[in-house]
């Protein structure tokens, strides 16, 4: 068995060759350049996903630090609550002297009661 070289038979078993070669690598190529198309146009959509739910949850934290800002701070619940115990001491000073003064004015009423029954009999009399 002798070898000879034959180009129209070599050249086109070499270029048939090569053309498998090179469409093997190129299909192989854009399966891989598909899939990682894919995989970034998923990846985009859960970046643009995620932006917008951080977006949404920028607006709440916004409102709700605006509403904190908003409410009493302990300062002040404290000074309210020194402010509402001096006017419950106040209140009692009050209702110590309504009492006394609904004391003198029972005294001034029997005293005034007195006066008119004596007015009114010793004129009789």
């Amino acid at each position: 068995m002798s070898f000879q070289f034959d180009p129209t038979i070599s050249l086109s078993l070499l270029l048939s060759v090569s053309a498998i070669v090179v469409t093997f690598f190129r299909t192989r190529r854009k399966a891989v350049d598909d899939q990682l198309s894919k995989i970034k146009s998923d990846f985009d959509d859960r970046l643009h996903e995620g932006s917008k739910r951080m977006d949404r949850h920028d607006v709440r934290i916004t409102a709700v630090e605006t509403d904190l800002k908003a409410l009493p701070a302990k300062d002040d619940i404290y000074a309210l609550k020194l402010d509402l115990a001096g006017m419950s001491g106040e209140l009692r000073e009050m209702r110590a002297s309504i009492e006394g003064n609904g004391h003198i004015i029972g005294r001034l009423e029997k005293i005034v009661t007195r006066h008119e029954d004596h007015l009114l009999d010793g004129g009789k009399k």
